[in-house]
């Protein structure tokens, strides 16, 4: 992003140079040699200059045009580091709740491996069946068996994480957070016209529609007549010492009109139009889609907490089913068949929790990348 702006600048700086004189210089030494007479020397220097007078406005069309795009370019760079910083937030979520994940599972482990024990004690007392035994050692089984996915996701993300840093390996990555950031205030909306002026990409739209509608101008002037003002200063001499005795100068004046170009211009000119017909509908669709995002996001971060909390209430209530589940079957008042059913429920739960609750706050990221900002404006360009 940064190097197209630097050839967005470049463009710009190129067009510009347009509105000056273009002046060349020259310098000439030749010999003629011819049998029978002494060699023939010739010098000369010269200096010419060139300038079209900007009379339908041509030149300072183009040159707007680039402006602009420059400026939308500005804009995309924006863009890039709103949409970098996103990834990178996102991600570092992601490894702290697959970290999250994976300590549970190993909780889980432990726990299933305690009731696996207590299971083989009665069992061995004629208290339980080898059933029961079984099924356990299923679940144990499931359990660990989750480990590895967790520890292979992890290091993926951690990879991904790497990449978006701009490192060549994630060995020095070191994320010391182990509990997810509790959700920040709700931050100030404002009004949807603030979108044009904090979301980079409609900024980028809308340099990019009045772009388009310098070049149709430009276009358009292009068809009339171009006045063009040439000029040269020059010395020549047959000797090196007298060169600058002698000089001459000359000025000329141009008018260049096309006759006839088979509608080749007209042509362009109707290409361009229909060129801000496609940015407008560009720059409608950039407005109407960074509206859309910010009521998703808002209405899914509503959502999702509802939802978190509904959540945390089946957790809790099979949490409390699962020990009376246990409680019975220790007591031997039920059969084990209470607790394999809970038992599995309460894991899926625990690690939804988790998923769930780093799921509310990507919302919140997707809400701060929706609304745009500032605050990128505030770094330094690399030198």
């Amino acid at each position: 992003a940064r190097a197209s702006l630097k050839q967005a600048q470049a463009a710009l700086d190129k067009a510009s140079g347009s509105k000056v004189p273009s002046v060349s210089g020259g310098l000439d030494a030749s010999r003629k040699r011819t049998p029978g007479s002494e060699d023939t020397d010739s010098y000369s220097f010269d200096l010419s200059a060139s300038y079209e007078l900007d009379l339908w406005g041509r030149v300072d069309s183009l040159v707007e045009a680039e402006r602009l795009d420059f400026q939308a370019t500005q804009a995309d760079l924006e863009t890039a580091r709103i949409s970098v910083a996103g990834s990178i937030a996102q991600t570092w979520l992601d490894i702290i709740t697959t970290r999250k994940e994976k300590e549970i599972v190993k909780l889980q482990l432990e726990n299933n491996s305690a009731l696996l024990d207590l299971i083989n004690f009665r069992f061995e007392h004629s208290m339980a069946n080898a059933l029961d035994s079984l099924q356990q050692q299923e679940t144990v089984a499931s359990t660990r068996a989750g480990i590895p996915l967790l520890e292979a996701k992890e290091q993926v993300l951690l990879n991904n994480l790497a990449l978006l840093l701009g490192m060549s390996s994630s060995d020095k990555l070191q994320i010391n957070r182990t509990d997810l950031p509790k959700l920040p205030p709700f931050p100030a909306l404002g009004i949807p016209a603030d979108l044009l002026k904090f979301r980079p990409d409609i900024k980028s739209a809308q340099f990019n529609l009045i772009s388009s509608d310098w070049d149709v101008a430009a276009a358009r002037a292009n068809r009339l007549p171009a006045l063009n003002l040439t000029g040269g200063y020059g010395y020549s001499a047959s000797e090196m010492s007298l060169l600058f005795d002698n000089w001459f100068i000359s000025l000329g004046a141009s008018l260049a009109a096309t006759l006839f170009d088979g509608g080749t211009k007209s042509a362009e000119v109707r290409r361009l139009e229909a060129g801000v017909e496609a940015e407008l509908a560009a720059y409608r669709e950039a407005v109407f889609q960074a509206v859309m995002e910010v009521e998703n996001s808002i209405i899914n971060e509503k959502k999702q907490k509802e939802y978190v909390t509904l959540l945390e209430e089946q957790y809790t209530l099979a949490k409390q089913t699962l020990t009376e589940a246990e409680r019975q079957y220790t007591n031997g008042l039920q059969s084990f068949i209470p607790v394999i059913t809970e038992l599995p429920k309460v894991h899926t739960l625990e690690k939804r929790l988790i998923s769930e609750k780093a799921k509310t706050l990507k919302y919140r990221i997707a809400l701060y990348r929706a609304l745009g900002n500032r605050w990128t404006e505030q770094w330094k360009e690399e030198k």
